[in-house]
């Protein structure tokens, strides 16, 4: 989502978009708002936004320009879960995972040690697991350079990943 701060006088504004700084080949009228939400981004291709104010008098020069890939999807995590107390390598798959992106997630417990962008749809990273971590699910989140963020839910789970039990053996009837 795209947000600006008022211009006096506006009637409205226009939102501009393109692959290289300062040359746009997208336009919307935006009307008298000052947040638009963006659709329609490709993935993995950055993109240089801009805005202008306008009024019954003309157009505005642009606005100061920002640049931003569309928001990250997380898709899945391998090793799906991991036990407390432990230090592994996950593979975070979506896409739009740029270089400079953090990942953080919803336990505390979890803990980054190191982060490799592998490519726009895969992210390894390093983590370690407290012992006093509790089982449960626990959001994925890719955040951008510039803050924006994608979170997958309940993607990743703190708890056994061992194999069940053994059968009971030396079953007798009374």
């Amino acid at each position: 989502m795209l947000t600006w701060e008022p211009s006096q006088s506006a009637m409205g504004y226009k939102v501009y978009r393109g692959e290289s700084p300062g040359q746009y080949t997208w336009s919307v009228d935006a009307n008298n708002t000052t947040t638009f939400i963006m659709d329609g981004l490709a993935d993995c291709t950055l993109y240089h936004f801009a805005t202008t104010a306008y009024s019954a008098v003309g157009e505005s020069s642009y606005s100061n320009e920002v640049a931003s890939w569309a928001r990250s999807v997380v898709g899945a995590v391998n090793p799906p879960s991991v036990d407390p107390g432990t230090q592994v390598t996950i593979s975070i798959i979506g896409t739009n995972f740029r270089t400079g992106s953090l990942v953080t997630f919803s336990d505390p417990g979890i803990v980054l040690q190191s982060l490799e962008i592998v490519s726009c749809s895969e992210i390894r990273a390093g983590i370690s697991v407290g012992v006093g971590t509790p089982p449960g699910s626990v959001d994925v989140t890719v955040i951008h350079p510039n803050g924006v963020a994608g979170t997958g839910s309940g993607l990743f789970f703190v708890g056994s990943t061992g194999s069940p039990p053994a059968a009971p053996e030396d079953l007798t009837v009374f």
